[in-house]
């Protein structure tokens, strides 16, 4: 079965690049029902064009190595150039990529130490290259390890790792604007519903009026239904465009959570499990709003879930047993009026992995 994967032209920051597959069949002889689960991640080419380098750069963060760089040209040569042009010899340690929005990311290879550094224009749109660059790292030093002998000469293995301050405020900037977006969606349908009700109340004066036996004249009702009519199809317009611009802010959003996640984990060497629980604490699947309603969205729920991980297996002195937040409570979360105390939350979470906490073990 041949699956064709497709990106909409202009399409910019992916949420995920993982993609799931999914097969039932049935066993020959008896039948019995079966389903088989597959994940496989997408080419990075799917998603981004390599582009010539690119200068300008409004975030940067920079990765650290124990082991000398290979060249940036051999570790990405499944990305050629989207002139076709082969790269120049200059160029070997510098590889840019552009999405179909016109965002960029760049990475650039120290030559004299193992130091890689990415800047882009867009906070969230590093975290697929960067992703992507941890994991080919990875794959190139473990085949080069495995040509060379285990523990030759008593190498340490190969590890990544962020010791720059973690680039909170440029994370806290798409919470920002995601909450405020959701506030502009929300207040848009609070209004669009006050002008369907005045709407109505209009039509059903109007209905009295004709159903009357000695109909009297409409004294502009006609008039004052036009008017309602027209503040209702303003205001259904105004809350599309609202409602499109909170898409946006939920994809740049999961993007820039990914981000954050990756350079935790990279910062406090967390191992698969605490990766795992962070990401299901901090999770950037849910800033995708698919569970996103008026009342309580992405905000609300990391707002919980970062107070339960403080209460629990972050707990000042090894207290786990304390209950969480309003998780598991049964309880409504309450709306966020602002995002000071989420942003506090998700600044200690960091403070106590940075003085030896762990999420595992």
């Amino acid at each position: 079965v041949r699956v064709a994967l497709r990106v909409p032209p202009g399409a910019g920051v992916p949420a995920g690049n993982a993609v799931r597959l999914v097969a039932g069949y049935r066993v020959k002889g008896t039948g019995e029902p079966r389903v088989a689960t597959h994940e496989a991640r997408v080419p990075l080419s799917l998603f981004a064009e390599r582009i010539a380098p690119v200068k300008r750069a409004a975030h940067k963060v920079t990765l650290d190595t124990n082991r000398a760089p290979p060249l940036l040209a051999s570790l990405f040569f499944d990305a050629d150039p989207q002139d076709g042009s082969a790269p120049s010899a200059a160029a070997a340690n510098v590889v840019s990529f552009a999405y179909g929005d016109g965002s960029d990311v760049t990475v650039i290879v120290s030559k004299n130490a193992g130091r890689y550094r990415l800047q882009s224009s867009s906070f969230g749109a590093m975290w697929l290259v960067l992703d992507e660059l941890c994991r080919r790292l990875r794959r190139y030093y473990a085949a080069e390890e495995a040509g060379a002998g285990a523990d030759e000469n008593g190498a340490e293995p190969f590890a990544v790792s962020f010791a720059e301050a973690l680039p909170l405020q440029d994370f806290f900037a798409a919470v920002d604007a995601h909450h405020a977006a959701r506030a502009a969606r929300n207040g848009a349908l609070a209004t669009l519903s006050d002008r369907a009700r005045q709407f109505r109340a209009v039509q059903k004066r109007l209905l009295v009026r004709f159903k009357d036996k000695n109909p009297q004249s409409l004294e502009h009702l006609d008039a004052v239904l036009a008017g309602a009519y027209g503040a209702v199809t303003s205001e259904a317009a105004e809350a599309e465009a609202r409602e499109a611009a909170l898409r946006a802010a939920h994809g740049e959003l999961a993007a820039a959570t990914r981000v954050v996640q990756r350079l935790i984990a990279l910062k406090f060497a967390l191992s698969d499990a605490e990766v795992s629980i962070l990401e299901a604490y901090l999770s950037a699947d849910e800033a995708l709003g698919g569970n996103d309603v008026p009342e309580c969205g992405w905000e609300e729920l990391t707002e919980a879930a970062t107070t339960a991980l403080l209460k629990t297996k972050l707990a000042k002195g090894g207290d786990r047993g304390a209950a969480g937040g309003g998780m598991g409570s049964g309880q409504p979360l309450a709306p966020l009026q602002d995002t000071t105390k989420l942003k506090k939350h998700i600044a200690v979470v960091c403070e106590r992995l940075a003085r030896g906490a762990r999420l595992a073990g």
